[in-house]
């Protein structure tokens, strides 16, 4: 059994450490809502012609699929165990390239872009 003051230090431990937790949760969730809304403006723009942003969109969403991930390991990290479909509060980016050919959907947008309108 803990004395008053050690169980009184070990409960401020505990909420110090539940305080990192929210403060890291909030940090990953703001950097994640960031990264979705840069990939709608860059979706938008490639879905109206513009083949100049599969560089960034790729690099983009290869970091917002690592945030996705972070945001979900750090709510189980705080006591979560049920998760919200981040597809009601984020726009998830669907992939341009995949090991699947989509490279072909690529280059044919490109040139179709090429080609004006």
């Amino acid at each position: 059994m803990l004395r008053p003051v050690e169980e009184a230090h070990l409960q401020q431990v505990e909420r110090e450490l539940l305080e990192e937790k929210a403060h890291a949760l909030g940090r990953i969730g703001r950097r994640l809502l960031e990264l979705s809304q840069t990939l709608a403006e860059l979706w938008e723009r490639w879905t109206a012609g513009d083949p100049t942003v599969v560089e960034a969109y790729v690099r983009i969403r290869r970091e917002f699929r690592t945030y996705l991930w972070y945001w979900h390991v750090q709510r189980e990290a705080a006591g979560f165990r049920v998760h919200p479909s981040p597809d009601t509060w984020l726009f998830m980016p669907p992939p341009l390239m995949s090991d699947g050919g989509d490279e072909r959907r690529i280059a044919s947008h490109e040139s179709r872009a090429a080609d004006g309108p």
